[in-house]
């Protein structure tokens, strides 16, 4: 012990003795809880990579004793916290409080909301803060609609429909399309909820009138995405997407998404629409990236469920359905897998179409409706995460959440401050979300060729958000320049992001043969390693306005013929013949001689028919393409896929009264075209039973188109009996147009 006190005294005969009769070296003071050293944490100055001092070295005083701020959202679990994720919202499980929080359901139903119902729609309006309800069927096919903002208010009415789908258009409005009416006929028809009345329908060439169909937000892509449904040929399983320009079918065959009754939901974290589900009840999640489905491992084995994006979780929530236990179970996806919740009662009642939407303002995901075996519901619930912490007023004077933050400065007032722009999403891409603050208020009024000049210097940036941002307020209503034409072009030869790169082909899509760099890159960009780069680039070298771009129809050649993903191929053989050139008849006869591949076959029958009658364009006429066709048709024996149906139907829109200018147009540059010889083909086709149904079914819409007769129509039925299951489809049809 004296050997020890010696050498202390010896070592430190300068050091401090602390009251504790502790010693401090002479470079550092004593201070509770230790020594603090000149220039470090408890010294009592704030120095550099301290966020607080106050000259002691003890934690749970509101600067912890490695002075770091002791607050609720620091990360840090301290003194008197539940919990601490890191951030300042509520409803994600930790409180802006700390607190945890549990979610729980409670039955929101009111006499003076909607009348039980299933079959309608509900989606959540970002642009003016409400959600809307609309259709379905109770007594009768219901044409009403409602908003809701916390409780339900009657809005304007609209089309009589249920069964039918919507989504939110970046455009500012809610997309709706299809479904049955009140005499049980499909529907073809686009709405849009401008946020107090439905528009009439809008113009355009639209898809096939069907049912059961599912439609989500493609933010990214600043498109609505359609999969399946009902048509009058039964299980459609094509994808369209509608955006500014209208709907534009982007996949024939949406393989491996082959069923119905999905759902889907847009991901902001991930830039893709995640579609989960299906029937029957298939335990499968996909997800699609502007351009292809992709399986992405299990998912929920339900159908008929809903599902939205809840914000403050960033995750994707599901409830009910019908599933093997036809539970009431509600699941979340992360990103990479669901996970159910564990939920106390009271719980609503197991259902089936049923419909909802994740309500921000509120923080709570709202459900109403759906059916329960016979009976149909008329219920409201609400799924929230609670504590004790109250949630703040965002009036921008009290602080209720005691987070310090005020209005728009808390995170939780997000959807009422910035209600496109979902906290800490990577990919909502819209000009006032963070991130993006150079497209925000402060060139809201600009004219476009200065937004064109800021999206000039910023398409360097290190955010792909504002690259995909800056690539956009390029295209200009005039048209883009030269100048921007070129700044992308550079910009896509570096993009090392798949999903930018695609934006930027977007673009530019159909300015190659306008711009020589543009042009190059659209071919290179079919040589990417990226499938889903080489599938953009196929959608925009095929592009009419691109017809002459160097070396375009040698490359289409070789992805259709040589590419090793079976979709690039299809794509490439379905695009194509919008071209019409000649240099493609080579492929086509190629391509088409066998049926073995039939979803190759299909979509180069496809590619063939545009070849020469381009719809709803009419601008391809090649003579050789159509002799081709002609001849493919009248190949035997025919099968159930030879002919293929999808390309039956190809001259119902003869008949068409918003087709007919361009079409007499077409008429003069085909002079070789020949009605008489097509119907001869159709009705070979109808009287051959080895044909499937639906092509059989799709030949009799083109002999209508053609302008077939009464008594044609007749003679079709030769040989049918209503008791055969593959005739009566066709005898349908058959009695339709005849009625017609």
């Amino acid at each position: 012990m004296c050997f020890l006190v010696a050498l202390a005294g010896c070592v430190h005969s300068t050091a401090e003795q602390c009251t504790d009769d502790s010693l401090c070296p002479p470079d550092s003071e004593c201070v509770p809880g230790g020594c603090a050293k000149a220039g470090g944490c408890g010294d009592g100055h704030l120095d550099p990579g301290e966020q607080c001092d106050d000259h002691n070295l003890i934690s749970s005083d509101g600067c912890s004793a490695t002075c770091t701020l002791e607050a609720c959202g620091n990360g840090t679990l301290d003194v008197d916290e539940e919990c601490d994720d890191g951030n300042s919202m509520s409803h994600d499980g930790c409180s802006s409080g700390c607190r945890i929080e549990q979610p729980v359901w409670s039955d929101a139903s009111s006499s003076a909301g909607p009348t039980l119902r299933k079959g309608h729609v509900m989606a959540w309006d970002p642009d003016h803060g409400t959600g809307v309800l609309h259709g379905g069927i109770g007594t009768v096919v219901d044409s009403d609609t409602w908003l809701w903002t916390g409780s339900w208010t009657r809005a304007a009415d609209g089309p009589d429909r249920t069964s039918h789908a919507i989504a939110w258009d970046r455009a500012g409005r809610l997309v709706m399309f299809g479904g049955t009416d009140t005499s049980a006929t499909r529907r073809a028809d686009t709405f849009a909820w401008t946020g107090s009345a439905w528009t009439a329908p809008l113009p355009g060439t639209a898809p096939t009138a069907r049912f059961d169909h599912v439609m989500g937000s493609d933010v990214v892509a600043g498109q609505v995405v359609m999969f399946g449904g009902q048509t009058l040929l039964g299980l459609n399983i094509e994808t369209w997407v509608f955006g500014a320009s209208g709907w534009t079918r982007r996949l024939l065959d949406s393989s491996p998404l082959t069923d119905q009754d999905f759902r889907f939901t847009f991901d902001p974290n991930a830039g893709l629409v995640i579609s989960s589900g299906g029937s029957p009840a298939r335990h499968d999640t996909f997800r699609w990236d502007g351009a292809t489905w992709s399986q992405h491992g299990g998912g929920l084995q339900r159908t008929d469920h809903m599902q939205d994006y809840d914000p403050a979780r960033r995750r994707i929530v599901a409830f009910s359905g019908l599933d093997p236990n036809n539970s009431n179970e509600v699941d979340e996806w992360d990103g990479e897998t669901w996970t159910p919740l564990a939920i106390a009662a009271p719980l609503p009642p197991v259902r089936e179409r049923t419909a909802g939407f994740y309500d921000p303002i509120r923080h709570e995901l709202v459900i109403f409706g759906g059916r329960v075996n016979a009976t149909f519901l008329g219920d409201t619930w609400v799924l929230r995460w609670t504590s004790a912490t109250p949630d703040d007023a965002c009036d921008g004077t009290t602080d209720l959440d005691g987070d310090g933050l005020i209005g728009c400065a808390d995170t939780d007032c997000w959807a009422l401050c910035t209600p496109r722009c979902p906290p800490g999403a990577t990919y909502q891409v819209v000009p006032t979300c963070p991130g993006m603050q150079m497209f925000s208020s402060g060139i809201a009024d600009t004219s476009p060729e200065i937004k064109a000049r800021i999206g000039r210097q910023m398409i360097t940036s290190a955010s792909p958000a504002v690259r995909i941002t800056a690539a956009e307020l390029m295209n200009v209503p005039k048209g883009i320049s030269t100048e921007s034409l070129d700044t992308i072009a550079t910009a896509a030869s570096e993009e090392r992001d798949s999903g930018v790169l695609r934006a930027f082909l977007r673009v530019i899509a159909d300015h190659g043969t306008q711009n020589r760099k543009v042009g190059a890159i659209l071919v290179g960009a079919t040589r990417h390693a990226d499938k889903d780069v080489r599938l953009q680039g196929i959608y925009a070298l095929s592009s009419p306005a691109n017809r002459g771009v160097p070396d375009a129809t040698m490359r289409l050649t070789a992805l259709a013929t040589e590419d090793p993903e079976p979709k690039v191929r299809q794509a490439a053989c379905e695009y194509s013949g919008r071209l019409g050139s000649d240099d493609l008849l080579p492929m086509y006869e190629k391509l088409t001689a066998s049926s073995a591949d039939h979803e190759m076959y299909a979509a180069c029958m496809e590619g063939l028919v545009a070849m020469f009658h381009n719809h709803p364009s009419f601008d391809t006429a090649n003579e050789g393409a159509y002799k081709l066709f002609l001849r493919r048709l009248d190949a035997k024996p025919r099968t159930e896929y030879s002919p293929p149906w999808n390309v039956m139907s190809t001259f119902c829109y003869f008949s068409h009264e918003s087709d007919l200018d361009k079409l007499a147009a077409w008429k003069k540059q085909a002079t070789w075209f020949k009605p008489a010889d097509v119907k001869h083909a159709m009705s070979d086709v109808v009287s051959d039973k080895t044909a499937s149904w639906m092509a059989r079914a799709a030949a009799v819409e083109s002999m209508v188109g053609l302008g077939a007769s009464k008594s044609e129509l007749e003679a079709l039925k030769r040989g049918y009996s209503p008791a055969d299951r593959n005739d009566k489809p066709v005898l349908d049809k058959i009695a339709s147009a005849i009625a017609e």
